[in-house]
């Protein structure tokens, strides 16, 4: 495999961003949250670049795209004339990395899920094979094996972002449809109305956005309520949203972290404002 093609289009530096700069500038809207290049130890060996790959595709999907991501793919898989089958490939891809990725970080007993999931997967990637064993099968896999599995994940993934960049073009070509999915990413994945917080409510802004930066930002270990603040800014970003107004891969998260810093470090020169509504104005 030449040097060109040992990693997936997204996981490459500044691609992730550029995928999603593309999509807001035909949707207006953003299809991951956060884009910044992934630290990735880019090891040499075969064995570890597959290792890399798998978990680097992992976070960009889950903790990169959140409910964003999961939002579109369902809208286009709706919405969009690219058919069922093509749909159905790019989340068995997800699905895949997902199965693969907890294989191979939380798969230490040998009959529980993650390892079984790993192991019929292996079938669509080297072959069926009935001798296939945990834990010998990850110590046995070969180079060629290893390469066969990076390969076919890189196609898979560059396919996925083909994917996207389609479906963003059919989307905003019907100014009806380009409508239908602003409003629901806005229903989905930022909507003010519903809870936005805490693993149960299966939401966008779970543990792993909101808390994990409120206590980032949170140095006395004084809990404020964040809730009130992320409730302040979904509702200052719903009409920018609606009306296709965010202008890069940045602007959600910046405006979302600086809201939540003016909660904990509020500003001495003027008086207390709710911290969304204080970030939009200085944006505008």
């Amino acid at each position: 495999m030449s040097s060109d093609h040992k990693y997936p289009l997204i996981l490459k530096a500044g691609q992730l961003k550029a995928i999603n700069d593309e999509l807001i500038s035909v949707l207006g809207t953003p299809v991951f949250f956060v884009c910044d290049d992934l630290a990735r130890p880019h090891p040499a060996t075969t064995y570890g670049r597959l290792y890399d790959v798998v978990t680097g595709l992992y976070v960009v999907y889950k903790d990169c795209g959140m409910k964003i991501f999961k939002t579109y793919l369902d809208f286009c898989e709706k919405k969009t004339g690219e058919g069922l089958d093509r749909a159905k490939a790019v989340k068995a891809h997800i699905k895949a990395v997902n199965n693969l990725r907890g294989a191979l970080c939380h798969g230490e007993l040998p009959d529980g899920q993650n390892v079984q999931y790993l192991l019929r997967n292996a079938g669509y990637y080297l072959g069926h094979s009935d001798t296939r064993k945990w834990p010998e099968f990850m110590s046995e896999l070969t180079e060629t094996q290893c390469n066969q599995i990076l390969i076919k994940l890189i196609k898979d993934s560059d396919r996925l972002v083909s994917y996207l960049k389609t479906c963003a073009g059919q989307i905003a070509a019907d100014n009806v449809k380009l409508q239908e999915w602003r409003a629901e990413l806005v229903k989905e994945a930022f909507n003010p109305d519903t809870p936005q917080y805490g693993y149960q409510s299966r939401s966008y802004f779970d543990m792993r956005i909101a808390s994990d930066l409120e206590k980032g930002l949170n140095q006395t270990r004084e809990r404020k309520p964040y809730q009130d603040t992320l409730q302040d800014w979904l509702k200052a970003m719903k009409p920018k949203l609606l009306g296709g107004d965010i202008k890069d891969s940045k602007e959600l998260y910046q405006t979302l972290l600086q809201a939540l810093d003016e909660l904990y470090n509020p500003s001495m020169l003027q008086p207390r404002r709710s911290s969304a509504r204080f970030l939009m104005e200085d944006i505008h």
